[in-house]
């Protein structure tokens, strides 16, 4: 009787502590994992090599120009890989104004829209309890699609129209970025990264020796986690 009596308590402790451990491995996949909902805004960049001018002294960000603003829906997975949908819209400005590279300058207003999905992992740190971690930093590749509409702007006597107005094409993300989530499911955080152009077009010019365009971008985020 009391051989059963030991193999009883035994198998008890056992599967408490079995169920201990489920309830635990499911508190951290529900905290660590689940789907949120993205606004992004900030300044951006179209680094080409068809001009030469200085874009953050010609055209900087508070004055309305070279920005992108981003809507997206994020989904974390319990192994902390993801993906994230993003619907972007950005404005990029430039001017050439080394007369070295051109017999004229030129310069441009670019309006691109994009939608990418791209993979993330994601680690997550700093627990304030023994489940939940609030600080996230992730880093992320991807690839979408663009279509720019691109005008020429007046450059003092010079105006030289774009070679072409618009352009579609595939684009490819990367970059890395820092998240904080509230206990209401509230996040903050930054983003940095780029988006390479398959195309020389993004600016609306396109010279001999052509290179793809790439944009950059410094973004704010602000997201709710929706389960």
């Amino acid at each position: 009787m009391k051989r059963i009596l030991t193999i009883l308590t035994i198998l008890t402790v056992f599967l408490l502590n079995i169920n201990a451990q489920g309830r635990g491995l499911i508190s951290s996949q529900r905290y660590n994992s689940g789907g949120y909902l993205f606004f992004s805004a900030g300044p951006a960049y179209c680094y080409t090599t068809d001009t030469k001018g200085d874009l953050y002294t010609e055209s900087p960000f508070y004055n309305g120009n070279n920005w992108n603003a981003s809507l997206g829906f994020k989904q974390i997975f319990p192994e902390n890989f993801g993906y994230r949908v993003n619907l972007i819209y950005g404005n990029y400005v430039g001017a050439d104004t080394n007369s070295k590279h051109h017999t004229s300058f030129y310069s441009f207003s670019s309006n691109i829209l994009e939608l990418t999905v791209r993979a993330e992992y994601t680690i997550k740190f700093g627990g304030e309890f023994k489940f939940r971690k609030p600080n996230s930093i992730y880093g992320f590749v991807g690839l979408g699609g663009f279509i720019s509409d691109v005008k020429s702007v007046p450059f003092g006597t010079y105006v030289i129209d774009p070679v072409i107005n618009s352009t579609v094409a595939a684009i490819i993300p990367a970059g890395f970025g820092y998240q904080y989530e509230f206990r209401n499911g509230l996040t903050l955080g930054a983003e940095a990264g780029i988006q390479y152009g398959l195309s020389d077009a993004l600016d609306g010019y396109i010279v001999a020796k052509s290179s793809n365009d790439i944009l950059a971008n410094l973004s704010f985020t602000i997201g709710y986690k929706i389960f």
